[in-house]
């Protein structure tokens, strides 16, 4: 039998998509409720993704699995797109994307427009510092 979930996220990494929303996954597999809730089960607890929430996915893939989960720069533009945020990578989370940390933090941190609590993910966590208004002049797309 084939495993519609596995296929689902090699057409997902193939296409470079390491995010995907509960909506994504119902309308690429036509599945709903427990159908879904099971697939997406098997696929945790085989390593391939990792919850952020109840309808936001991230892809584990093959070279970070060992890790538990990629990098959080790969995933915080589609999370905060998906959840409706401004942000902007704060502290020693920009200076490593900078390239001017001089380790790797222990913490990812973000700049957020409304109050959030933190969460964990395999080896990293997240953090949130709040700030009521994010202008343009605060950040800088790459």
């Amino acid at each position: 039998m084939k495993n519609i979930g596995i296929e689902y996220i090699r057409e997902l990494l193939a296409c470079g998509k390491y995010t995907f929303s509960r909506f994504d996954a119902e309308k690429a597999l036509s599945r709903h409720g427990d159908s879904l809730n099971k697939i997406l089960m098997r696929l945790k607890r085989a390593g391939w993704v990792l919850p952020l929430g109840d309808d936001f996915f991230t892809i584990v893939d093959p070279q970070n699995r060992s890790l538990g989960h990629i990098p959080p720069a790969w995933f915080v533009d589609s999370w905060a797109e998906f959840k409706g945020i401004e942000y902007y990578v704060a502290g020693l989370s920009a200076a490593e994307l900078h390239g001017a940390a001089h380790q790797r933090p222990q913490l990812f941190q973000l700049v957020v427009n409304r109050s959030m609590r933190p969460f964990r993910l395999p080896s990293l966590s997240v953090r949130f510092l709040y700030r009521r208004t994010i202008i343009a002049s605060m950040w800088e797309r790459k």
